[in-house]
């Protein structure tokens, strides 16, 4: 099975750095790495490939005028950063942007298909137990619209 799955918990070294779990590194290959800023508490985490992709799409439908599209590919465009890793795939991510998403020393790396979330610890948590709240099986099942069997 191809692709980005399962959960990992990892905490910074002491300089703040974090290092993407080898379980996902090595399914990014040789590309850049980019982390992407959304609407939501965590950072998604991408490939060249998967970023090359949103602009190609976003390319397509930027127009010459101000829009409500222009407005979404500024904030999109302005959000994707390259992670730059050491030499021992250690890296940083701006201050500001940890306290903004509650991102501290623990992480907590989540696969999703096609890119790697990161989320604070103590916010994944706080997202699970209002989904262990709040959803069902079949509530699932019912946003997926499509039987799946676990």
């Amino acid at each position: 099975m191809e692709g980005f799955y399962g959960t990992v918990s990892l905490q910074a070294d002491e300089k703040g750095r974090y290092r993407i779990p080898s379980k996902y590194r090595s399914k990014f290959g040789e590309g850049k790495i980019f982390y992407m800023k959304n609407a939501s508490d965590y950072l998604s985490i991408i490939s060249e490939d998967k970023a090359k992709e949103i602009q190609e799409k976003l390319c397509k439908k930027i127009g010459l005028s101000e829009n409500m599209i222009t407005f979404a590919a500024r904030q999109i465009y302005s959000n994707i950063n390259e992670i730059k890793e050491d030499g021992q795939g250690r890296f940083t991510l701006p201050s500001e942007l940890k306290a903004t998403l509650g991102i501290g020393k623990e992480v907590v790396f989540v696969g999703m298909g096609n890119k790697i979330e990161i989320w604070g610890k103590a916010k994944w948590e706080e997202e699970n137990e209002k989904f262990n709240d709040n959803m069902s099986y079949d509530a699932i099942i019912a946003q997926l619209g499509e039987e799946i069997t676990f």
